[in-house]
C-alpha cells in the first residue's frame, strides 16, 4: 500500500485482492501512510465495506502501530460501539454518532483483531524472506536491519530452512556479498567460497 496516493486508491488495491480469493478469506495489507494520501485520513470501516463486505480485511499503517479493519473483521473480532478501550491503546470511535470506525490504535487494541487472524504457516513466511531477499538484491541491498524480524522467534529457523530448501538466493549468481537478518545477534547468509554456495552462519555473541 506504499504508493497509494488516496483512500480510493487503497480501495481499488483491496478490490483486486477480493477478485482473487474465496469468499471468506482475509485480505490482509499494509504499508498505508494518511500523511501521504489526498484525504489525509486513514480509511475506515466504511470505504472498506463499499468493496469488501464479505471478506475480513485488515491493513496496516506503515509505523505498524495502527490498523484498520472493515465491518466483517470487527464482527468477527466482537467489536462493537460499546467496546472500551483497552489499556495502551485506543478503539477509535467516530465522534458523532460513537460508532467504531474500524482504526485501531497500538498494539493492545490491534490484538482484539489480530488474536483472530489465520496465522501464516510456516512455509508462508520463509517464502516471505524469500521474496523479501530478492526484492532487496534487486535493489542493490546485501545487508539489512529490521526491528521485527525474529519477532515470532522462528526467523533463524526460517533462514536455516530457506537455505536448505533453496528457497533464499542470496548473492548467488550475483556477486553481491553478503545479506545479514538480525536481532540481537546476526544471522548471516553469506557465499561460502568461490564455489558460490550458501552456508548458514549462527548468531554471534556480543563479544564476537
Amino acid at each position: 500500500l506504499e504508493s497509494a496516493r488516496s483512500i480510493d486508491e487503497i480501495l481499488g488495491l483491496v478490490k483486486r485482492r477480493v477478485a482473487t480469493q474465496n469468499r471468506g478469506e482475509w485480505i490482509i495489507g499494509r504499508g498505508y501512510n494518511q500523511n501521504t494520501l489526498m484525504e489525509r485520513r486513514s480509511p475506515s470501516r466504511w470505504d472498506l465495506d463499499k468493496v469488501s463486505p464479505d471478506h475480513p480485511v485488515s491493513l496496516k499503517h506503515t509505523s505498524s502501530h495502527v490498523m484498520v479493519v472493515n465491518s466483517k473483521a470487527m464482527s468477527l473480532a466482537g467489536i462493537t460501539r460499546d467496546t472500551p478501550d483497552p489499556r495502551g491503546g485506543v478503539v477509535g470511535k467516530d465522534e458523532k454518532s460513537g460508532e467504531a470506525t474500524g482504526v485501531l490504535l497500538e498494539f493492545p487494541a490491534m490484538d482484539l483483531v489480530e488474536r483472530i487472524m489465520p496465522k501464516p504457516s510456516y512455509q508462508d513466511l520463509i517464502e516471505a524472506l524469500s521474496k523479501a531477499n530478492e526484492q532487496l538484491l534487486s535493489e542493490g541491498i546485501t545487508s539489512a536491519m529490521d526491528a521485527a524480524v525474529g519477532a515470532n522467534g522462528e526467523v533463524p529457523r526460517q533462514i536455516g530452512q530457506g537455505h536448505r530448501a533453496g528457497a533464499v538466493a542470496v548473492a548467488r549468481d550475483r556477486q553481491l556479498g553478503r545479506l545479514a537478518q538480525r536481532r540481537g545477534g546476526a544471522v548471516v547468509i553469506e557465499r561460502a567460497g568461490a564455489g558460490g554456495g550458501l552456508r548458514v552462519l549462527p548468531p554471534r555473541s556480543a563479544g564476537d
